[in-house]
């Protein structure tokens, strides 16, 4: 009975899915099909789900980590005793496309960045040896991804440079190729087209019918009402905390900041000074990401005739005609982002106060 080892990709509606699995937990089971939760692995906790934490737990990074190796091995004997009762189980979490990668990418090679990886990768096959484990991925145009990534690390940390910069550095993120590589090095490897799963507009049902091989019937998953979870923020916004992460504010100020002036621009960006900055959704030009584009071509090839036949990758010579989604490519400006602070500090100032003494003599 096999387990389903789901590593993301992040933005590919990986959010959406694991709500649905988790609501639709007891119907599933009824078609075989199990998502477990904390309680059913780890004895006498709650029925939250644990997927997340067992991917941290299993990288091989310093620090603290959610499960000890005790209860990280319990976890592991319950699936693995467990999922014989049942068709599929599935294990899903984005953490698991990051295991093994440094948290300071730019200390190392790029080779010494993919022997971690691998090195990671092994430790988790000796850890469910004689499992039928799999690992299934799910894949993003590139160019959707790099900035959408680019946009959450914004979001999520006090990264302070600008995307070229992201792209020297974290290339390790969005090459495919390689992270399919070195998972298949220890377990069988298959991966999906994002774009081809949204479609149909029930991406986490497509996925579970492509992950399970099962034509299940539409009504296999109840309606979820947050249909678009995990929604990405206006570049607009991101901006203005990129503009936020110079400054010398504690974490927590920084965050609380970000959401009051990211309302701010959502409860007016429908005024006519605000909607060609509501209406930016890229970071790049269309040559950048042409040049961007042409630098994959050889790798997507590879990627579509090895893993994934439906993967897209949009050729140069589409660019001038370039759609994200339904939307047009808008670019947002140096003189966009010099507009989104001029306009975001008119209608509510930064105050000396919020900065300590200490901050300020630095």
């Amino acid at each position: 009975m096999p387990i389903h080892l789901h590593i993301g990709t992040h933005k590919t509606g990986t959010t959406s899915i694991q709500r649905q699995l988790k609501r639709n937990r007891e119907s599933l089971k009824k078609l075989g099909i199990w998502y477990p939760s904390e309680g059913e692995l780890l004895p006498g906790r709650g029925h939250g789900i644990t997927h997340r934490n067992i991917a941290r737990s299993l990288d091989n990074r310093g620090g603290p980590k959610p499960y000890s190796p005790d209860e990280l091995c319990t976890i592991v004997r319950s699936i693995a005793v467990k999922s014989q009762q049942y068709e599929h189980t599935i294990i899903s979490s984005e953490a698991f496309w990051r295991i093994g990668f440094a948290a300071a990418p730019e200390l190392y090679s790029e080779d010494e960045l993919w022997l971690r990886k691998q090195s990671n990768i092994a430790q988790i096959r000796r850890l469910f040896q004689d499992v039928d484990v799999r690992v299934t991925a799910v894949l993003r145009e590139r160019g959707a991804y790099i900035q959408s990534g680019y946009s959450e690390f914004i979001l999520a940390t006090i990264y302070k440079h600008d995307i070229k910069t992201f792209i020297r550095s974290y290339g390790h993120g969005w090459d495919y190729g390689r992270q399919l590589l070195a998972w298949s090095s220890q377990f069988p490897v298959q991966a999906h087209s994002y774009e081809d799963l949204s479609k149909s507009g029930q991406l986490p049902l497509d996925f579970l019918r492509c992950l399970c091989e099962h034509n299940l019937p539409d009504e296999t998953l109840a309606p979820d009402k947050k249909s678009h979870a995990n929604i990405s923020e206006p570049i607009a916004c991101v901006a203005f905390k990129l503009f936020l992460n110079q400054l010398p504010l504690d974490y927590h100020k920084r965050n609380k900041l970000y959401r009051k002036y990211s309302k701010i621009f959502k409860a007016t960006c429908t005024e006519p000074s605000w909607q060609s900055l509501a209406a930016a959704n890229s970071w790049l030009t269309g040559a950048e990401l042409a040049e961007l584009r042409q630098s994959f071509i050889a790798s997507d090839q590879q990627i579509r005739f090895l893993y994934c036949p439906k993967f897209i990758s949009i050729h140069t010579d589409e660019m001038a005609q370039i759609q994200l989604g339904n939307r047009m490519l808008r670019p947002l400006t140096t003189a966009d982002q010099q507009q989104v602070l001029r306009i975001m500090l008119s209608q509510k100032s930064l105050k000396p106060a919020w900065f300590s003494p200490a901050e300020l003599k630095e």
